[in-house]
């Protein structure tokens, strides 16, 4: 009698174990020109098709060649941002100024134009070498751009006019750039043709510097006169007599700049009193959804998809509508810095007719698109009710943010956080008894969440206004004839620009989910941490815009620019310390939050990238809200709208797909389009904000 039945079979004569995890390695050898990138691509999806069916805990990863590529590639990316970053900052603070080094590093891009489409013409394929070859094309074009900027500076120095020491600039310069150009170009050729290994590295100068010669002598000096304010000129106006070079103004700037400082670091208590508060209520916003979420997570997966749809169509709406009524506490604070408390009523009255009609539309519009996003019939019906309910929700929120407006802009800011936090305390007793019910009554479901977040809102909304109406703040005061209009007309491009900019970053998220599960799992890390950091700099933009919309009522523009200023370093240094934390924390928050070594190695890198993006990003959003304070909304709408959809997402794609980065070089593309919006918004405020000086006798 036997207990067991012997047979022979093969076995591995070892288990070797990567980080922990028993694994079994797959090698191959290559044939033929392809690259182990190339056949990573074409592997990458059948994998992924695979293991869709694998057991838990089974997972695939390239490792060998393509791993150290990607690492190569990778660091590669991250020294081309960090280079790029670098010489804006030294040059910034040897020129004293963000305007000439925006000037200058607008040959950057213009010079990779050159180096991706002769590399697609040609055929060649971005290599490690190609990527060492950009980043000394950067320092040589750069060079150029720097030493026509400092001659064209010279010249207006010595008295010329903006146009003509432009014109002057790029007709010295012309026959040096062209020789050092034409020398780099002749000296390279040989050692392209010598070795494959150097061809991709001498072609990417080469190319890069034909195309940045050409653009150097046009776009600098044409840049310089659009940027360089008249003031700046030594000459006079046309047909008068010309002004001596004055000395004095030097002894004057510094002077005006020593005087700055105080005022600056003086406007940093009021923007921290307002950007606390600002902050307070945009959490609030965010832990309606976390309550609803939790508290729907028991009724099953169904009812939890349908509360997740619901919320990724509601939070374009909330987007648009913010936009929407964003010059609705604009006006309230010019007219709040002006003590104009009869105004100050009439932007009331006049936002809240604008936002509730904003509300009507929006949930309209909503409703509307029900039936066309294409859920099954089960999904549908459990949808539905939870849709329309949250749909009229829009009503009240629209409301309610008019009222936070006004509420900001006066100095109010703690009154609006606490209406918010009080729709969020209602919620969490409502979504209790309407989800699961009382004592024999079974509830309503999913509905129940719906209609609690409606009631809970529209309760804080009525709360606030009986405020308003019994501190007589909100007087019966007819609103400004048009003024309903004017706002309204405002509004419509910052919700424009809002729902371009949440296009553009829901394409960069569909773009990653090309690179397969693994990069999404990664992106979705990355952006829960950074999205709770960035509330700061959400709320520093509406205080920017408040503080620089009260200056300006009260007409007082001396204020203007120490508040950009204050508001610009209180953001810079707390996204530089995000930055730090993110790169020396990012492998321990990603392991915390997944077990999947793939999706914690991505995200670790991922957490670099981003966080080099930081600061930009927090920069930009600020200049925006400072912007929007002037009431300036048109231009840096159509701006930032085309950084983000005609630089930001083509050099995303291009150094995500076409160059092999892969996800990091997808952000790192989308974040150099951050940049170039960083830099143009500062500079767009300084310029409104330039003050006519008397002139030196």
């Amino acid at each position: 009698f036997s207990l067991v039945d012997v047979r022979l079979e093969p076995i591995p004569t070892a288990f070797i174990h990567a980080d922990g995890r028993r694994t079994v390695t797959v090698k191959a050898r290559l044939s033929g020109a392809a690259t182990a990138t190339d056949i990573a691509a074409i592997l990458r999806p059948q994998l992924d098709a695979m293991a869709e069916d694998w057991p838990a805990g089974y997972s695939y990863r390239f490792r060998g060649e393509v791993e150290s590529a990607a690492e190569t590639y990778a660091n590669a990316g991250i020294a081309f941002l960090a280079a790029v970053l670098t010489v804006f900052a030294v040059l910034a603070l040897l020129l004293g100024s963000f305007r000439q080094p925006f000037i200058i590093m607008t040959m950057a891009p213009l010079a990779l134009t050159g180096v991706g489409f002769g590399f697609f013409v040609l055929q060649i394929p971005i290599s490690f070498p190609a990527m060492i070859g950009v980043i000394a094309l950067i320092g040589i074009v750069v060079n150029n751009a720097i030493v026509m900027v400092e001659v064209i500076n010279r010249r207006l120095a010595d008295g010329m006019a903006v146009a003509a020491a432009a014109a002057h600039g790029a007709s010295d310069r012309l026959r040096p750039i062209l020789t050092t150009s034409v020398t780099t170009i002749v000296g390279l050729t040989p050692l392209a043709l010598s070795s494959p290994s150097w061809y991709p590295l001498c072609m990417a100068i080469i190319l890069g510097l034909v195309v940045a010669t050409v653009f150097a002598l046009i776009v600098v000096p044409s840049l310089y006169l659009l940027l360089t304010p008249r003031a700046r000129s030594g000459a006079a106006p046309e047909g008068g007599p010309a002004r001596e070079a004055r000395p004095a103004t030097v002894g004057r700037s510094k002077v005006f700049r020593a005087a700055a400082w105080p005022r600056t670091v003086a406007e940093m208590v009021p923007l921290l009193r307002l950007v606390m508060p600002i902050m307070a209520g945009l959490a609030a916003a965010s832990i309606i959804g976390v309550v609803d979420t939790i508290m729907i997570s028991p009724l099953g997966t169904v009812p939890l998809a349908a509360a997740w749809l619901t919320s990724a169509a509601i939070i374009i709406f909330f987007a648009a509508l913010y936009g929407f009524v964003t010059p609705i506490g604009v006006e309230a604070a010019h007219r709040h810095g002006a003590k104009d408390t009869d105004g100050v009523s009439s932007a009331l009255g006049a936002g809240l007719r604008l936002a509730g009609g904003a509300g009507m539309a929006g949930a309209l519009a909503m409703h509307l698109l029900l039936p066309l996003i294409g859920q099954p019939a089960g999904v549908l019906a459990v949808l539905a009710p939870y849709w329309l309910a949250m749909s009229a929700f829009l009503l009240p929120v629209a409301l309610l943010m008019a009222v936070s407006q006004v509420l900001n802009a006066m100095d109010r800011p703690w009154t609006a956080a606490i209406f918010a936090f009080l729709g969020v305390a209602l919620n969490v007793p409502l979504n209790y008894v309407l989800i699961w019910g009382v004592g024999s009554w079974p509830g309503l479901g999913l509905l129940g969440a719906g209609l609690a977040s409606l009631i809970a809102e529209t309760s804080a909304l009525v709360v606030a206004l009986v405020w308003l109406k019994r501190s007589a703040l909100w007087k019966a005061v007819r609103p400004a004839r048009g003024l309903t209009r004017r706002l309204a007309r405002d509004g419509l491009p910052l919700t424009i620009g809002y729902l371009g900019e949440g296009a553009a970053y829901a394409l960069i998220g569909i773009m990653l989910g090309w690179f397969g599960a693994v990069a999404l799992a990664a992106n979705q890390i990355v952006q829960a941490v950074v999205g709770v950091l960035y509330m700061i700099p959400l709320a520093m933009a509406t205080a920017a815009a408040v503080r620089v919309g009260q200056a300006l009522g009260g007409a007082d523009h001396d204020r203007l620019r120490p508040i950009a200023k204050a508001a610009l370093g209180l953001v810079t240094g707390w996204m530089a310390i995000v930055t730090i934390g993110l790169v020396l924390l990012g492998g321990d928050i990603s392991r915390a939050l997944s077990d999947d070594e793939a999706v914690v190695a991505l995200g670790t890198s991922m957490f670099v990238v981003v966080a080099l993006i930081q600061v930009a990003d927090g920069l930009q959003g600020t200049a925006l809200g400072a912007l929007r304070g002037a009431r300036d909304f048109d231009w840096p709408t159509v701006f930032t709208l085309l950084c983000y959809w005609l630089f930001a997402l083509p050099l995303a794609y291009g150094l995500g797909f076409v160059a092999g980065l892969g996800p990091l070089g997808l952000w790192a593309g989308y974040g150099l389009g951050i940049v170039v919006a960083a830099t143009a918004l500062p500079i767009r405020f300084w310029r409104l904000t330039q003050l006519p000086r008397p002139a030196t006798p």
